[in-house]
């Protein structure tokens, strides 16, 4: 898989993450010590989120890294 790929699977994720939990992406963000547009950058393709960052999302939405990137 390409890197493009990844970095749309991952935003994809966040996105349906925080819409399943009725989140706006400012709120997830400053849930996460984030700026307030962090999260907005990440789903709209002009950043990745670091290591420690998706952990920070993994740990936020009581999921695996494996229930992360594996939505069966």
């Amino acid at each position: 898989m390409e890197l493009s790929a990844y970095r749309k699977f991952i935003s994809e994720r966040i996105y349906k993450l925080r819409i399943e939990r009725d989140l706006s992406a400012r709120e997830l963000s400053l849930s996460l010590g984030m700026s307030p547009g962090y999260i907005n950058k990440i789903e709209n393709g002009k950043a990745m989120p670091s290591l420690q960052a998706l952990f920070l999302i993994f740990m936020f939405f009581n999921i695996t890294p494996k229930k992360f990137f594996n939505e069966d």
